[in-house]
């Protein structure tokens, strides 16, 4: 319980903690500025109501309880996460459809490189491994700049939206995981099904082309 004969401002006015029977004594009617209740289980609505049924009548008295707080960090925490999913996976169709088309237009190019290769005794299979080991080159390459790059400029994004100052910062392992696994998947699918749609020519077909 707080006594001023001022405007309350925790900025000017330190606090001191007595007695109610004592502060009483000192002054007949003490001004309450502020009445902090302990609950024995904590974010208990009926408790929450209960309270609010006590100063429903009260006009000037404003009740603030933990269940607000933690609605109003739910409701901030979701639309942080609509945000970032959202954004996310947009930035993700981007650069699929920029690889695939980066792919496909190296593999053109490359047509008389393997075909090249085929003459002197290359097999298809073994080029194909050559693929697979430059897809999972550029998924390397990409896991590196995320790390590097993606993770730093998430938390400035999450700092600069985020309501709450002591809101965690917090990376999903096991959905980056999945994500991770799912870029090298498509850097190795990709070139694969790039190079069977195109390579069904012969080796002479393919050196004759320019």
């Amino acid at each position: 319980v707080q006594n001023t004969m001022t405007p309350y401002s925790p900025s000017m006015l330190p606090d001191l903690l007595v007695s109610e029977s004592y502060l009483r004594s000192l002054v007949e009617a003490p001004l309450m500025a502020a009445i902090t209740i302990r609950y024995e289980k904590p974010f208990d609505e009926e408790i929450d109501d209960a309270v609010r049924e006590v100063f429903a009548d009260k006009k000037s008295v404003s009740v603030d309880t933990k269940m607000d707080c933690y609605q109003e960090k739910k409701a901030s925490e979701e639309e942080i996460r609509l945000l970032g999913n959202t954004l996310g996976v947009f930035l993700a169709a981007l650069a699929l459809l920029n690889f695939g088309n980066m792919m496909a237009v190296g593999i053109s190019n490359r047509k008389r490189e393997f075909a090249t290769l085929k003459s002197i005794g290359m097999t298809g299979k073994q080029i194909r491994e050559l693929l697979i080991l430059e897809g999972a080159g550029y998924g390397t390459l990409a896991f590196a700049l995320t790390v590097v790059v993606g993770i730093p400029i998430s938390y400035f994004i999450f700092r600069g939206v985020s309501v709450w100052d002591h809101m965690p910062y917090q990376i999903p392992v096991l959905v980056n995981l999945a994500v991770l696994l799912l870029t090298y998947g498509f850097c190795i699918l990709i070139p694969l099904a790039l190079y069977g749609l195109g390579g069904k020519d012969s080796i002479v077909e393919e050196l004759r082309e320019e």
